[in-house]
């Protein structure tokens, strides 16, 4: 299942029957001759992959346009993240169990906070995450469920595979 906007032919936001979710971050975009965008990779991965490992192998290796940010967790519980940078691609792991990509800037204090009580509800957990990110537009969050195979967009319903 894909979350997409109307504009691209990829998803923003997507997780497939085995369970593995990903999902793309953009920066300023720069064409770059000969490399496809970064964000065709979740396509390919959704497709090839049930789980993070391979997936991240799969994004290290093979061509793409920078910038982009990639998330991935899987049913198992692991979670990772790739920066595609022009020159270079950098994992990301969890640190506290908390990954954020992109410039964090002080952010993976105020969101481990806002996450850390587990009886917190989902409109609550929303609530958390656009106070803690305040430059975001709370339409454009979009959060992934690897383990009940579901997502969904900003408030919307869930939606299960």
């Amino acid at each position: 299942m894909e979350l997409s906007l109307p504009i691209l032919t990829t998803p923003v936001a997507a997780v497939n029957e085995a369970g593995l979710g990903l999902v793309m971050g953009f920066g300023p975009s720069r064409h770059e001759r000969g490399r496809a965008p970064a964000a065709l990779l979740l396509r390919d991965c959704l497709e090839r992959f049930e789980s993070v490992e391979p997936a991240l192998a799969w994004c290290l290796g093979r061509p793409a346009g920078a910038p982009g940010l990639i998330l991935l967790a899987d049913a198992s519980g692991d979670v990772a993240g790739v920066e595609i940078l022009r020159s270079e691609r950098r994992v990301r792991r969890p640190v506290n169990g908390l990954l954020v990509l992109g410039r964090p800037e002080g952010r993976e204090a105020a969101l481990a906070k806002a996450l850390s009580d587990p009886e917190r509800s989902e409109p609550e957990i929303e609530r958390a995450l656009v106070a803690a990110l305040p430059d975001t537009d709370p339409g454009a969050i979009a959060q992934i469920d690897p383990l009940r195979r579901r997502l969904r967009a900003a408030s919307g319903a869930w939606l299960e595979v």
